[in-house]
């Protein structure tokens, strides 16, 4: 991805950071295309193909969680979509995870930051065919999928399936903080209420497709897969 250009639709309402990201990512590893507004956004969605979306919440006629809700549901794509918005409570980021969302970052926000989530959502898209393995699970980097021996599977998205690439390449082993986050975003840096609500989506999804949530959380120092609990 590194070696090409990294096409981007920015999806944003206001014009004067609109003109910014214009500016910042203006050079010739990026064709970006721009939306003020939901409908405008939808139109360019179905008629062209995008590694990233950079999308605003709070956006005229229709907004960013339903633009996000479509772009999984209605067009069935798994493209990386980073929700941009000044919306930074626990509840908004549970709701736009909730949604497919890849990643969360809030305004204001520093452009060397975006373009760093902006590269890792794209070297997410680049998996592996091979099966990892733990205990009793199975995950196929090539399809996102996790598979329990007794037959129960769940196919994750974004960096949800990221995350737990990262749990089961370290089984039985656990994962600190720090490298979660250099491994998500490049940095070891991230707020550990940032990491928290990723694991706490993935646990979710991983409960209701296989029965458990499978992750355990070893307090001050990281998180672990647990694959005997299926």
């Amino acid at each position: 991805m590194e070696s090409t250009k990294i096409r981007v639709l920015f999806v944003e309402d206001h014009k004067a950071l609109m003109d910014n990201l214009a500016e910042y990512f203006s050079a010739d590893a990026w064709e970006t295309d721009f939306a003020r507004d939901g409908l405008t956004a939808l139109h360019l969605l179905a008629n062209h193909a995008y590694d990233v979306i950079v999308l605003d919440i709070m956006l005229p006629g229709v907004n960013g969680i339903t633009i996000c809700q479509r772009i999984r549901k209605d067009l069935n794509s798994q493209v990386p979509v980073i929700l941009l918005t000044a919306l930074d409570s626990i509840d908004d980021k549970i709701k736009g995870f909730g949604v497919g969302a890849t990643d969360y970052l809030t305004k204001p926000f520093d452009m060397r930051e975006l373009e760093m989530r902006i590269r890792a959502a794209c070297r997410h898209r680049q998996p592996s065919q091979d099966a990892l393995r733990a205990g009793n699970l199975a995950y196929y980097p090539g399809t996102l999928k996790v598979v329990a021996d007794k037959g129960a599977s769940v196919t994750l998205s974004g960096l949800s399936a990221t995350l737990f690439e990262v749990l089961i390449r370290a089984y039985p082993n656990f994962v600190t903080y720090e490298d979660i986050s250099n491994r998500l975003w490049g940095i070891d840096t991230v707020d550990e209420h940032t990491i928290r609500t990723h694991i706490y989506m993935l646990r979710k999804q991983l409960k209701q497709a296989l029965g458990q949530p499978l992750i355990k959380a070893l307090y001050g120092r990281g998180y672990q897969l647990d694959s005997t609990q299926v």
